[in-house]
């Protein structure tokens, strides 16, 4: 790779449709007010408070009112506006915005190639320092004053292997939770993942992770992901091994399939870094209710804060996991360019529809706002 070009650029464009559009809508669901619904509809009060709204919602009458607000405010808001094509490259601009939004950062006119790979280096360093400024300690052991813990990396591979790590020890601490016919599940696509690599990757992998083979009966065994998590974060940066996205994405999946998460990385992401006390009602009520909309935006920053360090490291994953060859990096950014036109020339319902869609392209709210004012 070139100096001064991005993996997670480069990682972000070597992503699959299905795992970008997983990351954009985990990403969008990642609200203090959404996260405490989950937590909330676990319990028997929650499911029954969930089984009335459906309820409501199913109704004629409710939903026949619901059509026609849906039918006529847009129509009101946005005239006549032409509806913008999608194109291919939609959903990775959006997790491109998503992040770009996170680190502060905008795209106000047309980008270069060059200006992308810039941006996405400072999203790279940002995610790092994001990282290392965690803490996590639980409340208890802050009182004690005990040492902190977390990330002390300084660079984007520190920062993979130790989303890696993170990923297989969660994975580990869960998997004793499951049913014996879970736990052969689990093992066993993650045995056909590692099968699929070639020979000497697995090699690798198994003398890194210290385990006598790569077997489903062998991965059923107490401890060995949070061992296999070793393996593959001690190889992260060995040019050619194409294991992280392979296997990232099977755990991920697979974490998924067995949780309530519904989503990809939500399991460990939520319960890796303490979140889940944040989403518990008993503490998201009296936030609300305390600090408004403020706080609500804090926690929500504090949750997506969670994902962002995450998200940039399955990049980077993605490009160390694919053999170099051509990418549509001019597409990309023409994409952007086209982008950031149309929200320069539409308002109303299409306007909000396209900034929700793509955070931090065209002027930012204030400079819109300064700009109707003064014309």
């Amino acid at each position: 790779m070139l100096l001064g070009q991005s993996r997670l650029l480069l990682g972000l464009l070597h992503e699959t449709n299905d795992a970008i559009a997983a990351q954009v809508e985990l990403w969008d669901r990642s609200t203090i007010l959404q996260t405490a619904w989950d937590q909330a509809s676990k319990t028997t009060a929650g499911k029954k408070a969930e089984m009335a709204l459906h309820d409501l919602i199913s109704r004629p009458l409710v939903g026949q009112l619901r059509s026609k607000i849906y039918d006529y405010v847009p129509q009101q808001l946005n005239g006549v506006a032409p509806q913008l094509a999608e194109d291919p490259l939609d959903g990775h601009v959006k997790k491109f915005c998503r992040l770009l939004h996170h680190a502060g950062l905008r795209l106000e006119r047309a980008p270069t190639v060059v200006e992308l790979h810039d941006l996405c280096l400072q999203i790279e360093r940002d995610a790092v320092k994001a990282l290392a400024s965690a803490d996590e300690r639980s409340m208890m052991a802050r009182l004690k004053r005990e040492p902190k813990r977390g990330f002390e990396g300084t660079t984007t591979d520190d920062l993979v292997r130790y989303v890696i790590q993170k990923t297989f020890d969660q994975l580990d601490a869960d998997f004793a939770k499951k049913t014996p016919a879970e736990q052969e599940a689990i093992a066993e696509r993650i045995a056909k993942a590692l099968s699929d690599l070639p020979p000497e990757e697995q090699e690798r992998i198994r003398m890194a992770a210290r385990l006598p083979d790569l077997t489903a009966e062998t991965l059923r065994q107490t401890g060995t992901f949070a061992s296999l998590g070793i393996g593959l974060s001690t190889v992260v940066g060995v040019a050619g091994l194409t294991a992280y996205t392979t296997l990232t994405s099977t755990v991920a999946t697979v974490v998924a399939v067995f949780t309530t998460a519904h989503l990809p990385f939500a399991a460990y992401t939520t319960m890796t870094w303490g979140l889940a006390g944040l989403a518990n009602p008993l503490f998201f009520i009296p936030v609300v209710l305390g600090g408004g909309t403020w706080m609500a935006r804090r926690a929500n920053r504090s949750i997506r804060g969670v994902l962002y360090p995450t998200f940039v490291a399955t990049s980077v994953m993605s490009d160390l996991a694919v053999d170099d060859h051509e990418l549509p990096l001019a597409a990309f950014a023409s994409r952007i360019g086209t982008l950031i036109r149309e929200i320069n020339t539409v308002s109303g319902h299409k306007l909000l529809s396209l900034v929700g869609d793509f955070p931090a392209l065209g002027p930012s709210f204030s400079a819109r706002l300064v700009s109707h004012v003064t014309t």
